[in-house]
C-alpha cells in the first residue's frame, strides 16, 4: 500500500477510536496534531499566516527564509509550507502561527497595546 493509502487508514482508524470513544467534538484538534506528526517525519512542516491583505509571493518567500532561518538554522532539508488567512481587523501587518509558537506583528495588537499605554498613564 502506497503512503497516502497508509495515512489515510491511520486517519480512519483515529477516527474510530475518536467515536468509540465519545470524543468526535475533538477530531479537528487531534488530526491537525496528527497531520503535524505526518509532516515532521517527512520534513516539513506548516505555518498559518494570517494578514489584513494577501501577501505577495515575495514576502510569503521572505518570511519562509526568516522562519527557516530562525527555527532550523542547521536543517536546510525541512521544508516550511506557508497557509495563509485573511483577516481585516487585523488593520495591518499579520500573525504567524507556527508549531507551539505564536507571533503577532499585526497593527491591532500594537494599537491595543498604545492603547493600554495611555490608558495607565491617566
Amino acid at each position: 500500500m502506497d503512503a497516502a493509502g497508509v495515512t489515510t487508514s491511520y486517519v480512519r482508524n483515529l477516527l474510530q477510536v475518536l467515536a468509540d470513544n465519545r470524543r468526535l467534538n475533538y477530531a479537528t484538534q487531534v488530526l491537525g496534531t496528527f497531520q503535524s506528526v505526518i509532516s515532521a517525519q517527512q520534513g516539513s512542516t506548516q505555518a498559518i499566516v494570517t494578514s489584513a491583505t494577501p501577501l505577495s509571493e515575495w514576502q510569503l518567500a521572505l518570511l519562509r527564509q526568516r522562519l527557516q532561518h530562525r527555527f532550523f538554522p542547521d536543517m536546510s532539508d525541512v521544508r516550511i509550507e506557508i497557509v495563509t488567512q485573511l483577516d481585516k481587523d487585523l488593520i495591518g501587518g499579520f500573525t504567524v502561527q507556527f508549531e507551539d509558537k505564536f507571533l503577532d506583528l499585526s497593527l491591532r495588537t500594537e494599537v491595543r497595546r498604545i492603547r493600554d499605554e495611555l490608558t495607565q498613564q491617566v
